[in-house]
């Protein structure tokens, strides 16, 4: 044992052995980003502005408390739109999606609070009196998921 410790002492120099210690703990620590997810949004009814899209992974990023995972501003087609992404790891996830046809970066809404411009969550999900909740927009993202989220006026 005594030999084969001074031959590893001999061959690799400390700061080569700290190197090495420090890249394989940077590969275990690193998240693992192996999840597909595709995601189709439908019922665009104009090509003006812009969708703009926010996927979170926990109840406090979907409440606007913390920031999304992902957030994407996509020019709209009539019809549908798609996108893809590998940048997730893979957890719980809830999808959020407005149609911003004035381009104004706000979600516009009449005098009592009802959305003017379409929207949309995962899971097709829709609230009473309010947006759904966490529970009714998350998904599961393992391996690779598929979704479509169909706009509401």
């Amino acid at each position: 044992m005594t030999l084969i410790r001074n031959l590893i002492a001999r061959t690799l120099p400390v700061r080569t052995g700290l190197r090495l210690i420090l890249i394989c703990a940077g590969i275990v620590t690193q998240p693992a980003f192996a999840a597909d997810l595709d995601v189709t949004i439908r019922g665009i009814h104009s090509a003006t502005g812009m969708l703009m899209i926010a996927v979170v992974n926990s109840e406090a990023a979907f409440n606007g408390e913390a920031p999304a995972v992902l957030s994407l501003l996509l020019a709209p087609r009539e019809g549908a739109v798609s996108f893809s992404t590998d940048a997730l790891p893979e957890g719980d996830y809830g999808i959020r999606v407005m149609h911003d046809e004035n381009g104004n970066g706000d979600m516009d809404s009449n005098m009592v609070g009802m959305p003017t411009e379409p929207w949309g969550f995962s899971n097709n999900a829709m609230g009473s009196f309010g947006p759904p909740g966490w529970s009714d927009v998350r998904f599961t993202l393992d391996g690779s998921a598929s979704t479509t989220i169909d706009l509401n006026r």
